[in-house]
């Protein structure tokens, strides 16, 4: 049976509404630096904690080290060749008439 009336567009505007909403909502998200998201109490605290507690109920392995030393030493020598030598060096040398 088809809907008709009211009842078939009360359903596609709700769907319409909620696919349009989700790429809206996602722009709102800060980012940090070179794009990576800003530290916050949910992705840094609450979201391992979640996923460590998931990993035990279901049996699995889980460690809170996600990273070898070697690795996070690479990673923290490494951060270094990305950052810019001066923050404004690239505009800098334009010249605006």
């Amino acid at each position: 049976m088809r809907k008709t009336g009211s009842h078939f567009f009360a359903s596609r505007s709700v769907v319409a509404i909620a696919a349009l909403s989700g790429p809206l909502l996602a722009g709102c998200s800060t980012t940090g630096d070179l794009g990576r998201p800003r530290p916050d109490i949910l992705a840094d605290k609450i979201a391992p904690a979640i996923g460590d507690w998931s990993a035990r109920f279901r049996g699995e392995a889980s460690s809170w080290f996600h990273l070898t030393d070697d690795e996070e030493q690479l990673r923290a020598r490494a951060w270094r060749l990305v950052l810019p030598a001066h923050e404004r060096s690239h505009f800098d040398r334009l010249h605006v008439l």
